[in-house]
């Protein structure tokens, strides 16, 4: 694992985990906490995707 992934995997964990808190504290079910992290796991995928194509288009 690359430093980079290493770094980019803490940044989402840790806006993963202030989902789950803020999630808690609102009175959010677990299910809705969930979902929240699952589409902000699939818009991480989407920008890295997008970044990555970029990345390939210009080598």
């Amino acid at each position: 694992m690359t430093e980079y992934t290493r770094e980019l995997s803490k940044d989402i964990l840790e806006r993963l985990q202030t989902q789950r808190i803020v999630g808690n504290q609102t009175g959010a079910s677990q299910a809705d906490v969930s979902i929240t992290e699952a589409l902000t796991l699939l818009a991480e995928i989407e920008r890295l995707q997008a970044e990555l194509k970029t990345a390939k288009e210009a080598a």
